[in-house]
């Protein structure tokens, strides 16, 4: 989701009236809404209040999938955790026990991402070295994780399908597992607001305990940059993105699971579009581009 208006303004009896009498009753008189672009399960607007514009996030009942869930309560506490430190935004109002459950934070200045995809490098690192809060959801080692997403994947899919693409699934990496650090958990081109030199993360409903590397394979991974309407990043793209990133050891961890890595991601989008969301038939052929060369058939 970026926060970027739309520019149609949305119908004041569009915000659910119990959001507008939670914004009231906390003393921030809310004014006009406009819907934001962006968010594939949430909705968000940008309202006017009193002390400057909020944005609202109204969270749906979908619980999200395996891979990205969709917790408003994670959403908030990552909030909590991570304010003044100029990562995210600074949360405002806790409207979870809503009727329509919601959550509202500072409005960001700025648009969406639109530069060069090496420095958000910086901004992960930043993250990564904040505490980890001990309420996260614990991932554990990725190339075990990636796994074993793949193997329930293969499971959802039909099975002429898997018998094609199993041929070329990778074989989970050796090498060093690294700690597990707090990681936004969907770390997307959507999800990056502000300006140049001045990024913050968004939209914060499945952070988790991870490996580093986590987010950066994230960053880089062709179907979210496919499905967001931009191009894969090429070869010197993630070279300089690995490069701005202050610590070899996860760059070279993203460098040896980003096959599995890939792999999974291509499953996920295939079963997304099994699923309906017929838009994930284009990453999947991104992801499966990138690993083995070749056309999806």
């Amino acid at each position: 989701m970026t926060a970027m208006p739309s520019g149609a303004p949305v119908a004041p009896d569009l915000l659910p009236a119990s959001v507008r009498d939670h914004l009231e009753h906390a003393g921030l008189s809310p004014g006009a809404a406009e819907r934001l672009d962006g968010g594939r399960t949430n909705r968000a607007y940008k309202v006017a209040v009193r002390d400057g514009p909020l944005v609202v996030k109204l969270f749906s009942a979908d619980a999200g999938t395996d891979v990205f869930p969709n917790s408003p309560d994670d959403e908030w506490r990552s909030l909590a955790a991570l304010a003044g430190s100029g990562l995210a935004p600074d949360p405002v109002l806790d409207g979870r026990a809503s009727p329509a459950p919601f959550i509202a934070y500072a409005h960001l200045p700025g648009g969406g991402f639109c530069g060069d995809l090496a420095e958000v490098a910086p901004l992960l690192a930043r993250l990564h070295a904040a505490p980890r809060p001990d309420w996260l959801r614990a991932i554990g080692p990725l190339d075990a994780h990636y796994a074993a997403q793949a193997d329930r994947l293969e499971a959802a899919l039909p099975q002429a399908t898997v018998t094609r693409l199993r041929k070329a699934r990778p074989d989970a990496p050796a090498g060093a597992v690294l700690p597990p650090v707090f990681c936004h958990g969907d770390v997307t081109l959507e999800n990056l607001v502000g300006r140049p030199g001045q990024w913050r993360l968004i939209d914060w409903q499945c952070p988790a305990a991870a490996e580093a590397a986590d987010d950066l394979l994230t960053l880089l991974s062709p179907a979210m940059h496919v499905l967001h309407g931009s191009q894969p990043p090429d070869g010197d793209t993630r070279d300089r993105v690995l490069a701005a990133y202050p610590d070899r050891n996860v760059a070279a961890r993203v460098q040896a699971l980003a096959p599995l890595a890939g792999y999974r991601m291509a499953l996920y989008c295939l079963w997304r579009a099994e699923q309906g969301a017929r838009a994930y038939r284009a990453g999947a052929e991104a992801e499966w581009a990138a690993l083995t060369g070749d056309e999806l058939q």
